[in-house]
This record gives structure tokens, C-alpha cells and sequence, in this order.
């Protein structure tokens, strides 16, 4: 009876075997870091000289310190890898050549971020980002958005710069209730009725915008 009993066990041991041994592979594969590949060399640049790691390979995890990255007007065009600076809370890119901002749609963790002064037209990557408090597409140059739906999400915004771009409808910021700043000026908008609600504005701006209707009753301040 006992070899009988033995026999049985053998088939169930080597499965158990065969299941500890597959679950350590996975264990190891996922604790190899992996090598982040920047396409453009300006971003590299400063990725290098952000993680202090002037030569080799630039693997994930050494771009887990990075909580405040500033690449203001190195002449980026191309963000890939970026996406792996999962820590990021300010992200800066002012002044730069970027039209895709994709790589940042999944940094959750972010803060601020800025990128004023660049070619920017589709901002949908920013709809996940519900950390965001301060958002500025615009002052002092702007991109070339027209689309603000993205943005209705983004319910901790409070700062939101979107000067000089290519806006009419702004209904998309109606709920954006937690809003002190605005600054739309130098767009193509003419009604001002979905800022209605938008009852914790202390500063707007609508400077530079043809044929606004009914401003007369706005008491915010108005720059």
C-alpha cells in the first residue's frame, strides 16, 4: 500500500516542482532591469546628466530617482523613454520641438508639468494624469492645441496656463472647479459661459481674444 501511495505521489511532486520552477523564471526574468533606448540625443544628454551616468547602458531602474526633471529649451524633439521615469512628479519641456507627448501619458505621479513654446496639437495623453495641479501649455509661447477635451478629467487642476494657442471651445473646462489660475489669452474664443461655475478663479486671462461675448458680468480678476 505504501508504494502504491508513493507511486501516486510522484506524478503530484513533479508537478509541484515543475510549478516552483516556473515561477522562479518569472521572478528572474522580471528582475533583469531592462536598457532604455532615447532616440533623441538632447534627451539623452540631460537624462545623463540628470542620473549623474555620463556613459553606458541607461537602465529602468536608474531613472527611478528622478522625481523633478528640467529639459528646458535643449532642443528635443522626441520623448521616447521618457515613459520609464515612472517617479516623475515636475516635468519641465519648455521652449523645446516636441509634437507628441504619448511617452508621458502613463506617468501617473505627476504633478507639474510644463511644456510651453513647443508644437504640441494633441494633448489626449494627458487625460489619465489626474494628479496634475499645474498644467501649462501656453505663457509665454504657446503650441497648437484646438482641443480641450482631455483636460475635463483633471478634476486637482488649479493652475492652468493655455496662452497662444488655437482654442474656441472651452467648454471641456466646466468642472474644473479646483481652478484659482487661468490664462487663455491670445485664442480664438468668443463665449466665456462654461467658466461660469468656476467659482474659485482669482486670476484669468483673456487678453488677445476677438469678440468675447457678455464679459461685463465676470468679477474675477481679469489680467
Amino acid at each position: 500500500m505504501n508504494r502504491e501511495r508513493n507511486q501516486d505521489m510522484k506524478p503530484k511532486h513533479k508537478i509541484a516542482m515543475s510549478l516552483l520552477a516556473v515561477c522562479f523564471m518569472m521572478l528572474s526574468v522580471r528582475s533583469v532591469a531592462v536598457v532604455v533606448n532615447f532616440p533623441d540625443v538632447n534627451l539623452e544628454a540631460v537624462i545623463r546628466e540628470a542620473i549623474n551616468k555620463p556613459t553606458g547602458p541607461i537602465n529602468d531602474t536608474d531613472l527611478l530617482s528622478l522625481t523633478t526633471f528640467n529639459a528646458r529649451g535643449k532642443n528635443i524633439s522626441e520623448l521616447t523613454g521618457i515613459q520609464y521615469c515612472t517617479n516623475l512628479t515636475v516635468l519641465l519641456l519648455d521652449e523645446n520641438m516636441i509634437s507628441s507627448i504619448e511617452p508621458i501619458s502613463g506617468l501617473t505621479s505627476l504633478r507639474t508639468f510644463e511644456a510651453q513654446g513647443n508644437q504640441i496639437s494633441d494633448i489626449s495623453p494627458l487625460a489619465n494624469l489626474v494628479s496634475l495641479n499645474t498644467l501649462n501649455l501656453g505663457f509665454p509661447n504657446g503650441n497648437l492645441i484646438n482641443d480641450l477635451t482631455p483636460l475635463a478629467g483633471l478634476s486637482n487642476l488649479s493652475h492652468l496656463g493655455l496662452w497662444s494657442n488655437l482654442i474656441q471651445d472651452i467648454s471641456p473646462l466646466s468642472g474644473l472647479t479646483a481652478l484659482t489660475s487661468l490664462d487663455l489669452g491670445a485664442n480664438r474664443i468668443s463665449d466665456i459661459t462654461p467658466l461660469a461655475g468656476l467659482v474659485n478663479l482669482t486670476g484669468l486671462s483673456l487678453h488677445h481674444n476677438k469678440n468675447i461675448s457678455n464679459i461685463a458680468r465676470w468679477r474675477v480678476f481679469i489680467i
